[in-house]
């Protein structure tokens, strides 16, 4: 009997540990991949969310920041403790100051459906959502 007790201890912890994540991770588990969406003008847009809060958005083919080896990164930052949530795109040099950032509000509408919003100043962050399709964009999950 003893080992049939060992054995189940890690399961035990290991499900502690998931049940014990905050939900800005469980989102963040949610977010990682790739969603791509269509603004109002015909552009497109991929956001990729990566493990360890790494971020890359293209716009219309063109991306943000370079995937350079030893360049410039660009970082996520969300905050659920606001409504709606909070999202920051924070471009890093390599030395790890703060280039810029984008701040959006974000929406989850489902599992596969995300909408984002700015301003036309990247540095105020919009307060709610607006029917204004020039401010925002949905996107699907597309892994």
């Amino acid at each position: 009997m003893k080992p049939l007790v060992l054995a189940c201890i890690p399961l035990a912890l290991a499900t502690i540990c998931i049940s014990a994540q905050s939900p800005d991770e469980a989102l963040i588990r949610q977010l990682t991949g790739s969603w791509e969406g269509t603004d109002d003008k015909g552009k497109s847009a991929t956001l990729q969310f990566q493990p360890g809060g790494f971020a890359q958005l293209t716009m219309d083919g063109k991306r943000l920041v370079p995937d350079i080896p030893g360049g410039p990164s660009l970082r996520f930052k969300i905050d659920q403790t606001k409504s709606p949530i909070w999202l920051d795109l924070i471009a890093f040099d390599p030395s790890g100051r703060e280039l810029g950032r984008i701040k959006l509000i974000l929406q989850v509408i489902n599992a596969k459906t995300i909408r984002i919003q700015t301003t036309d100043d990247f540095s105020i962050r919009p307060d709610k959502f607006t029917d204004d399709p020039t401010k925002g964009v949905t996107l699907s999950k597309i892994y």
